[in-house]
């Protein structure tokens, strides 16, 4: 009878395991992990700490975020590629760590194979100039840079091989000049230079800079998205200033490489649901714009993407680091 009850237990635990799907038949009791490359309060850890309940919903296990900043945001997808199926990592990274840092490093500790679950936001890039310089538009600026002044000045941007690096890298070449890279461990004192002249421009992400183009610290010349910002509809695209430029950076979540693609879809359509809530996009105004996308139209942008960062790192020359 004990035997015979004991059987019977094992049937129904098994049923209920299998009712229940992959997600908990292939996972222990350990909390998943959303592991993010950059220090807690920032962009990308505020979208993992937003997405994290729906993940967590869908699993069926406890998720933590856990940050692991350094190395230029690498860190998180290394841990990531190396986990094992019961580890369930996930990570928030920007498109770059997979469509540009594969060409501007020679060891990132991963390769671009991550599984990608769902797109997240979209995120404006831009021109801006300081308000000293003598230029309001990108025909001014165009016959700046013809000026022995211009033509060898300096931008500034967040770090060398960022993708606001190429950006500035690719107008240079466009435009025929010879513009001096200056890079920035922090948004404050690039602002301060500008605000003073002592930088004449910089590319930078537009949200960031928004408040500071409103009250006239800064001068937006074009932004480099294939559209014009509904925020901004006066300031060009690159492309119509004569540049043929148009990307955006995007924020995304991507899981280990060879994740089922059911799963991978499942988790896309419980975090889209999250990120479409009116409250949420509220929330995330000063970073960027909410723009999901499924795992197939990820792995579609992410290889489209990669051509065109391979392409222009080609070009310019830049040889990759360590």
């Amino acid at each position: 009878m004990i035997a015979s009850a004991n059987r019977r237990q094992l049937m129904v635990a098994a049923a209920s395991l299998a009712a229940a799907g992959p997600w908990v038949r292939t996972r222990a009791a350990m909390p998943a992990r959303i592991v993010v490359g950059f220090p807690a309060g920032t962009s990308v850890d505020l979208l993992a700490r937003i997405i994290a309940p729906a993940v967590e919903k869908t699993i069926g296990r406890t998720v933590v975020v856990e940050n692991k900043p350094g190395a230029g945001g690498r860190f998180a997808p290394r841990a990531v590629y190396a986990s094992r199926p019961d580890d369930a990592l996930f990570t928030v990274i920007p498109g770059g760590a997979l469509t540009l840092f594969p060409f501007v490093y020679r060891n990132n500790g991963y390769e671009p194979t991550l599984t990608p679950v769902s797109k997240l936001m979209d995120v404006d890039m831009g021109l801006c100039v300081s308000p000293l310089l003598p230029v309001r538009n990108m025909s001014e600026f165009r016959e700046w840079l013809r000026t022995p002044q211009g033509s060898r000045a300096s931008y500034g941007s967040s770090g060398v091989g960022s993708i606001l690096h190429f950006l500035g890298m690719a107008v240079s070449r466009g435009y025929q000049a010879d513009l001096n890279h200056v890079p920035y461990s922090g948004s404050i004192q690039m602002l301060a230079d500008l605000s003073t002249g002592t930088l004449p421009m910089a590319f930078g992400t537009v949200p960031s800079w928004s408040k500071f183009i409103a009250d006239g610290k800064l001068r937006a010349l074009a932004v480099a998205s294939p559209r014009r910002m509904a925020s901004m509809p006066d300031v060009p695209t690159f492309r119509e200033s004569g540049l043929d430029v148009g990307v955006t950076t995007w924020y995304s979540l991507y899981a280990r490489p060879g994740l089922p693609r059911e799963q991978a879809q499942e988790l896309h359509q419980a975090v889209e649901v999250v990120m479409k809530q009116p409250q949420v996009a509220g929330q995330l105004s000063t970073i960027g714009s909410i723009a999901t996308a499924g795992p197939a139209e990820m792995a579609s942008i992410q290889q489209a993407e990669t051509a065109l960062w391979r392409d222009l790192v080609r070009v310019t020359g830049f040889q990759p680091s360590e």
